[in-house]
């Protein structure tokens, strides 16, 4: 047994390590990276949620080494046929890596980033970790499945890859993998239900230790009150149980009915920090920066043939250009014809520029090592030209205001008699195809007088084709109407004409949800397995619309009659200019 090492955790207190294994990951540069990567984008409307990926990684080993120990401890009554003691011990520890290393893979601004993983077509992220793990029943399980969020592929394949040393076999890389992507083993049998109940408690669609830490840490750092959760109480009622279907019975992840109370509040504490926190318009706006920000840098490298978001450059080693001075020689010796100069550039000018470069501390290679927050800001403020976008992210005095400040908001002043729902689902989808015609144009997220002039364009090349189909045509129309309506109306209030859509999905109550209505309760006492939607009378909320969306502009103060007017436009708008059949008016 290795040395103890102790943690101080703000919300655990100390945290007790034993195992060598994750000492070394404490310690190694690629799980300390997580330092710099932030857990959430909430800062700019909570500054204190300045808590980074490490100690959330942390925390979910933690809760892991307690649920884990519940879960083990209810095997008592099972026999299960090749699954010993000894056996149990390997895949807890193995849980336990991956609970410690479930994000190691994380993109810069954590979620806000991840999607730029998907990026690399020709070798997909989800390819490069089938073949690390190099398991058949990984690869067959996988077909058709859902398979996890692209940081959780690339945390599974970068710890592979970073630490090999933890792993014997592909069955073991298999099992590791599975519990960080959420892949269930699709075998009928109680060893494979066993295993399945380890992946559900680190990755499941309802309550896991991953989602525990998140909602038990963001409260706590940002001050935001919502509902106590005692994560001991409700840990300690894990357990897997025998469930009844027909004539037979499987082994199922369940929560002891002792935790009944605690499960209702996990659920409650889930739906107040996606209502009011992640939905909450600043923070919006804040996403809708970085991402913009990410798009830049990542063009920015990609033009010096640098992938960032790959894992060469979440390694130690990174990715490079490797810009040699013989390549910039050979490349002045194309450009010319001067024979005296390619004489000395033959001669002396290497030797010459090398001693420059080196005096000077100037080095041409490009290199990305251990990604983080803080590389992408800094090439944003260094590298990247200013614009209206970048300056707003670092100076917040002149971004840009939400018209109506909540979800709720929006709903009073859109949702009533004044307009039908489909003519509001067609104002909120003309505003989402804004948004997706400016990014295909490569144009500035922007509603402004050059996104105007853009569509005005696209609508002169379609005049010239009176074959093309109406549809277009008339989309076409109804945009350029709608952006000359926020024209006209900025112009009324005296405002810059500089408008921002953001796209938002309505608010859904955990309680709606069929995975979070069929989280297994047992009853010790009935010896009976039951879904918590059976046991607490909390389900069946009304179902929201789809979607819905913010709009922000630059104003010193909301004037909530110039609000007001706007909506009434808006509405009107609409209601005159799409009809119920989904198609569009002239």
């Amino acid at each position: 047994m290795s040395d103890i090492t102790k943690i101080k955790d703000p919300l655990y207190g100390y945290i007790k390590v034993e195992d060598s294994d994750i000492t070394t990951i404490l310690n190694s540069a690629e799980f300390h990276r997580l330092c710099d990567i932030v857990q959430t984008s909430y800062s700019s409307v909570f500054p204190t949620s300045t808590h980074n990926r490490f100690t959330h990684s942390l925390g979910v080993y933690y809760l892991g080494t307690i649920a884990s120990a519940s879960l083990v401890n209810s095997f008592d009554f099972l026999r299960i046929k090749g699954f010993g003691k000894e056996k149990i011990e390997k895949y807890k520890h193995l849980f336990l890596l991956a609970c410690l290393l479930h994000d190691v893979g994380h993109a810069p601004f954590s979620h806000t980033g991840e999607a730029f993983y998907l990026e690399n077509k020709q070798n997909p992220i989800w390819e490069q970790l089938k073949a690390e793990v190099g398991d058949e029943c990984f690869d067959s399980d996988s077909k058709g499945r859902s398979v996890g969020a692209p940081h959780e592929i690339m945390s599974a394949f970068a710890s592979l890859k970073f630490f090999p040393n933890l792993f014997t076999n592909s069955e073991e890389k298999s099992f590791f993998a599975r519990c960080i992507v959420g892949l269930k083993y699709s075998e009928n049998s109680d060893v494979s239900s066993i295993k399945n109940c380890f992946v559900e408690l680190l990755n499941s669609k309802t309550i896991d230790v991953d989602k525990l830490d998140y909602l038990l840490r963001d409260s706590f750092v940002t001050g935001f009150s919502s509902v106590d959760i005692d994560y001991k109480r409700l840990l300690s009622a894990v357990c897997v149980a025998a469930k009844k279907s027909n004539s037979s019975k499987k082994l199922v992840l369940a929560f002891n009915k002792s935790a009944l109370s605690t499960l209702e509040s996990v659920i409650l504490a889930h739906d107040m920090e996606r209502k009011w926190i992640q939905n909450h318009p600043v923070i919006q706006y804040e996403n809708y920066l970085v991402k913009y920000i990410i798009s830049e840098v990542v063009k920015y490298y990609q033009r010096k043939n640098i992938s960032i978001f790959s894992f060469h450059a979440l390694a130690v080693k990174g990715c490079s250009n490797d810009v040699e001075v013989k390549s910039f020689i050979d490349f002045i010796k194309s450009n010319t014809s001067n024979k005296n100069v390619l004489k000395w550039l033959d001669y002396d000018f290497e030797t010459l520029l090398k001693d420059f470069l080196e005096k000077n501390n100037i080095n041409l290679n490009t290199n990305i090592r251990l990604l983080t927050d803080s590389d992408v800001l800094a090439t944003a403020k260094n590298c990247l030209p200013e614009n209206a976008i970048i300056n707003e992210y670092f100076d917040r005095s002149s971004r840009k205001k939400s018209f109506w400040k909540s979800e709720s908001e929006y709903k009073i002043l859109f949702e009533q008699d004044a307009i039908s729902k489909e003519a509001l689902k067609q104002l909120e989808d003309r505003f989402t195809s804004i948004e997706n015609g400016l990014k295909i144009a490569d144009m500035l997220p922007i509603i402004n007088a050059d996104a105007l002039q853009y569509f005005k364009e696209q609508k002169l090349k379609l005049d010239f084709f009176p074959g093309y189909e109406k549809v277009q045509q008339r989309e076409l129309n109804s945009t350029i109407a709608l952006l000359e309506l926020l024209e006209n109306f900025a112009n009324e209030q005296r405002i810059p004409f500089e408008f921002v859509t953001i796209s938002a999905n309505q608010f859904n109550t955990g309680f709606n949800k069929k995975d979070f209505k069929e989280i297994n309760v047992y009853f010790p006492n009935l010896s009976n397995v039951s879904f918590l939607k059976d046991a607490i009378n909390l389900f069946d909320a009304e179902q929201p619309r789809s979607n819905f969306f913010y709009l922000y502009a630059k104003m010193e103060n909301r004037d909530y009659q110039a609000i007001s007017n706007l909506v009434k436009k808006l509405i009107r708008f609409a209601t005159d200019n799409f009809t119920s059949d989904k198609s569009f008016i002239k």
